[in-house]
């Protein structure tokens, strides 16, 4: 599948042949914008605005969901005038969101950028480049993209790790045929796309010079917490797509990867043998409980 921009929903605020389109917004196809969205175009490379989120289904809402302004940690002279993508990011340590939370870009943004095929979190390299390219951000605090949390989505929210085994797309294929389990391939498919997000912002990060310093550490900072879940790949019993050679470049950036999943990539036999002992001990432990509340 190629994401270019043919296949986005495209909108501008001046009647225009497509060619000559000035700003995108991007929208999931379950997601709705509000009617006055689009009227909140501005001169900015890109105007990012707050969320609304919807909950159905019987999904609980999230405690954690908090505004931009909270989450970025800025405050309210934040939106007084644009920022760069150093200031915006000056006090998070991890970025990914462009279809998840609503914004307005300049096209000229998009430039040789396109979401990565086939793999999940696809617009979270993008949205990254896509923030690291501009040079005006205008932050309105307006919740202007609502946002719907559904079982039946893409995101799976309310996936356990007894969940049935649906039917997968050809490219999951390998993965779900390996595994076998909803919970197993969601999260081994999402190590791998971590993977894949972590080299293609490595490229983009050794491509910055020096006068860029301040964007490149915090790119870096990114790409670590990034690294985290791409080597919890190797805690698999498998790995199908063979994410454990993909990952070598990435050794320099493990400082926030868990002990476990460092044994795993380094000592990988090592690994085995405590997950098996860790695993014995879980079993005699789960059966001496049950055993307790047979007995009388």
């Amino acid at each position: 599948m190629d994401y270019t921009l043919s296949s986005c929903i495209v909108f501008s605020h001046k009647p225009m042949p497509p060619k000559q389109v000035e700003y995108i917004h991007f929208v999931d196809s379950d997601d709705m914008l509000s009617v006055d969205c689009i009227e909140n175009i501005g001169e900015c490379d890109i105007i990012w605005h707050d969320t609304k989120y919807i909950y159905e289904d019987g999904i609980s809402p999230s405690p954690y969901k908090q505004s931009i302004l909270e989450w970025l940690k800025l405050d309210s002279k934040a939106i007084e005038k644009p920022l760069n993508a150093s200031e915006i990011w000056a006090n998070i340590e991890g970025f990914s969101c462009v279809c998840g939370g609503g914004g307005v870009f300049h096209i000229s943004l998009c430039e040789k950028l396109r979401f990565a095929p086939q793999i999940q979190s696809e617009d979270a390299l993008f949205g990254m480049l896509l923030f690291a390219k501009a040079k005006a951000i205008k932050i309105l605090p307006n919740p202007l993209y609502i946002y719907r949390l559904r079982a039946d989505s893409t995101s799976d929210h309310t996936l356990k790790q007894d969940s049935t085994l649906k039917p997968y797309p050809p490219y999951l294929a390998e993965i779900a045929y390996t595994f076998a389990n909803s919970y197993k391939i969601k999260h081994y498919h999402f190590a791998y796309s971590c993977t894949y997000i972590c080299l293609g912002l490595l490229a983009y990060i050794e491509s910055l010079d020096d006068s860029q310093l301040a964007l490149k550490n915090k790119l870096i900072e990114f790409l670590q917490v990034r690294a985290i879940y791409a080597f919890g790949a190797v805690s698999f019993e498998s790995d199908p797509k063979y994410v454990r050679p993909l990952l070598k470049p990435l050794e320099p950036y493990m400082q926030k990867v868990s002990k476990a999943n460092k044994i795993a990539y380094f000592m990988p036999r090592i690994f085995k043998i405590l997950k098996w002992i860790n695993g014995k001990r879980k079993r005699v432990r789960i059966g001496k409980i049950q055993n307790s509340q047979i007995l009388p």
